[in-house]
């Protein structure tokens, strides 16, 4: 998934959009253990985003800073790596700094630069990882690239912020001193002077040279960029999550929970889109729609090789809907329950100040 963004709960329905999501994923899990699929969760980009929810963390002690509820929703889920988005950083470096270090997953972006970066005093410093290593050395880390082993495959993961990261937030100068591109930026556009094409490149070699042959490109691209990586520019991807846009793909055949739909929401374009590689591979982009409102589930098989050989028709989007849930359930004979570690987190948050004065009704 992608662009969460903090929104646990919807203000006007109060449905508990995060505990909804993470029932999915932990029905996902078992569901993909039925079928003999190895299961791999993975976001890319905007994990939060400034507002109520993400403020309250800093009123729990035993979280204490503006974020990291979030960042603790995502640990208690095993989420395996981000890949960075822009809202991520608009509380500043500091506030960055402190979520990344909480994390126990790594914050992946090829094209950011953190090695200038000043941070307040007494802020966790923002450690850099050696690139193209296991995910578990990278924790609480920003990299360019990681992987993972999932029951003895070794899966590449690389990862992308916006070609306009710096015209989308506010004031870089102060809120993220030091911080830049790889490469640098044109100081009359704020666009990188490197294409993230070529970074993305020197990184799947870097994997292929470790004998990583399935790699996951999560790309921030937004709806536009001045700087795009079709998968017509790359080799050696398999797989990009095509995050922070506000399209939406999903299949037109609903089995079960695979695919069904909230009420009103219409796919625009097919759950995986398939593109072609430079060198005429077949490359899956996937998207899922935002604010904890669907966990997106891609279901392949790869040769040898790494490259994708089967695409299992109920791939798409699980709505975090309560139908949806129970149809989940009825998939894999189960009734799914809201994960305790995570209900824990939300109760904490629902019993701070700031958010029971909001949602107190006074007419």
């Amino acid at each position: 998934s992608s662009d969460n963004e903090s929104s646990f709960q919807d203000p006007n329905t109060l449905e508990p959009k995060i505990l909804n999501y993470a029932t999915v994923v932990e029905g996902l899990r078992a569901f993909a253990a039925t079928e003999g699929y190895s299961s791999l969760h993975l976001t890319a980009g905007d994990h939060t985003l400034p507002g109520p929810f993400y403020q309250a963390a800093d009123a729990i002690p035993s979280l204490g800073a503006p974020g990291l509820a979030d960042i603790a929703f995502f640990n208690a889920m095993g989420v395996a790596a981000n890949g960075m988005g822009n809202h991520e950083f608009d509380g500043g470096i500091n506030e960055f700094a402190t979520m990344l270090s909480t994390a126990n997953y790594p914050f992946l972006a090829v094209n950011l630069d953190f090695t200038n970066v000043a941070l307040a005093d007494g802020t966790p410093a923002i450690e850099i990882g050696e690139d193209a290593v296991n995910v578990t050395e990278l924790a609480g880390k920003v990299a360019r690239s990681a992987w993972i082993a999932v029951d003895g495959e070794l899966i590449g993961l690389i990862g992308r912020a916006p070609a306009d990261f710096f015209n989308i937030i506010e004031n870089p100068a102060e809120n993220l001193p030091g911080l830049d591109f790889v490469g640098g930026r044109d100081p009359a556009t704020n666009q990188p002077l490197v294409s993230a094409v070529g970074l993305v490149q020197e990184q799947v070699e870097l994997l292929e040279s470790k004998g990583v042959n399935k790699i996951i490109l999560l790309d921030h691209a937004q709806d536009f960029t001045a700087d795009p990586l079709s998968a017509s520019l790359l080799r050696g991807v398999d797989i990009i999550v095509a995050a922070g846009s506000t399209g939406f793909m999903a299949s037109s055949e609903v089995e079960g929970p695979f695919n069904l739909l909230r009420e009103g929401d219409e796919p625009e374009a097919d759950y995986p889109t398939v593109r072609a590689d430079s060198e005429g591979n077949n490359v899956l982009v996937v998207n899922s729609d935002q604010l904890f409102s669907y966990v997106g589930q891609l279901l392949v098989e790869f040769d040898a090789d790494g490259h994708i050989v089967m695409v299992d028709g109920r791939s798409g989007p699980v709505a975090t809907s309560s139908e949806a849930i129970d149809a989940l359930g009825a998939v894999i004979s189960t009734t799914l329950t809201v994960p305790t570690e995570v209900q824990s987190i939300y109760d904490d948050i629902q019993e701070t100040r700031l958010i029971r004065n909001l949602f107190t009704q006074i007419g």
